[in-house]
């Protein structure tokens, strides 16, 4: 006896116009009438998979590299128990829209930790020294 297959899947290789394997791509299919998403990113070998994927049309398929153009294609229709294969080509782009890079650091009075002396007296320590309660604090 077998199971039933209720789902479909997607695959396929991310390469550049070179066949050279693009790693670290990002492919998402997202299902337009729901906005459901499903995000992998391609690996080693440049190859991407989505499996259990919900059946149906209006399916868009998006793949992103920084310094490539944007692929996509628009009213994909995945079949129950499909498992379709779509090889992605990526050409470089001219110009890159843009980057961002939000990063904050944190000053030291954000950084507090407060021991009470029943922690301290709890600490699984021999010798119930100050520098074993150092050791606690993550920027120490």
């Amino acid at each position: 006896m077998s199971a039933q297959v209720t789902t479909a899947s997607l695959r396929g290789v991310v390469q550049n116009s070179s066949n050279e394997v693009l790693i670290g791509a990002t492919v998402v299919l997202s299902h337009q009438p729901t906005g459901r998403e499903y995000v992998v990113v391609a690996g080693d070998d440049g190859r991407y998979a989505l499996h259990g994927v919900r059946p149906g049309d209006s399916y868009c398929l998006e793949v992103s590299y920084v310094g490539f153009e944007t692929w996509r294609v628009e009213a994909l229709q995945l079949k129950v128990g499909e498992a379709r294969v779509i090889d992605v080509r990526l050409n470089e782009s001219t110009e890159i829209e843009q980057i961002v890079v939000d990063g904050s650091q944190a000053s030291s009075a954000d950084m507090k930790n407060q021991f009470s002396e029943k922690l301290i007296s709890q600490l699984p320590t021999h010798s119930r020294s100050l520098y074993d309660v150092v050791r606690l604090v993550p920027q120490a």
